[in-house]
């Protein structure tokens, strides 16, 4: 590989490849921890190791049910988080670094704390293909230490950070269903599935062939 690079004259030219500020706060994390005596060496050592991991996680599966439920868990009281400090918890849940990865270059995170439920929503759609599965996993995930049922502020926040990756998931959709269910305090997947908008929502998939 070519190290002369050309020279870079504005910021116009400047294109950061998603999963970098990540990548090298990883490896800046292990050099201030390590102190080698040759820094050439310590990164040829680790990214080669990196590397060389990562082709051993690229098949990879998708996480299990019961790990999201366990990440759940110990992430359900905290508003945000460093995506490093995400990302160890779900790797120390059995969920490979690899996954993680492709879920955060996906959407672009920045290196700035995160909101745990939007990366734990992303991950169903890795395990749940279609908007009506991740729908039904988003109630196993979220719910299942109170009877597979979601308080309606839960079921809308993950709602809105599904509907920001989704363009099928209409604006006027989510208004539709927020101004149906105003005034419940928690529901059921059941309950949503029989929710005049929500069969209206299904029906049109149907027609589509894309549920």
């Amino acid at each position: 590989m070519d190290l002369d690079y050309d020279p870079i004259y504005c910021v116009e030219q400047i294109q950061i490849p998603p999963g970098l500020p990540q990548l090298l706060k990883r490896f800046a994390k292990e050099v201030i921890r390590s102190q080698p005596s040759s820094l050439e060496e310590f990164a040829a050592s680790y990214f080669n190791n990196l590397l060389r991991t990562t082709k051993q996680d690229a098949k990879a599966p998708s996480p299990t049910l019961l790990q999201l439920q366990a990440i759940w868990d110990q992430l359900k009281d905290a508003d945000s988080m460093s995506p490093d400090d995400v990302a160890e918890l779900c790797v120390s849940h059995g969920v490979s670094r690899t996954m993680f990865q492709k879920v955060f270059q996906l959407v672009e995170f920045p290196s700035d704390p995160v909101d745990p439920k939007e990366v734990i929503a992303l991950l169903i759609t890795t395990v749940a293909k279609t908007f009506v599965s991740v729908l039904d996993f988003t109630f196993k995930v979220f719910g299942h230490k109170t009877g597979n049922r979601l308080s309606i502020a839960l079921f809308f926040k993950v709602l809105f950070l599904l509907a920001k990756r989704d363009p099928d998931i209409s604006s006027q959709f989510v208004t539709s269903l927020t101004q149906d269910l105003d005034g419940k305090d928690t529901i059921s997947y059941a309950e949503l599935k029989a929710n005049t908008y929500m069969q209206q929502y299904f029906g049109s998939k149907q027609q589509s062939g894309c549920l």
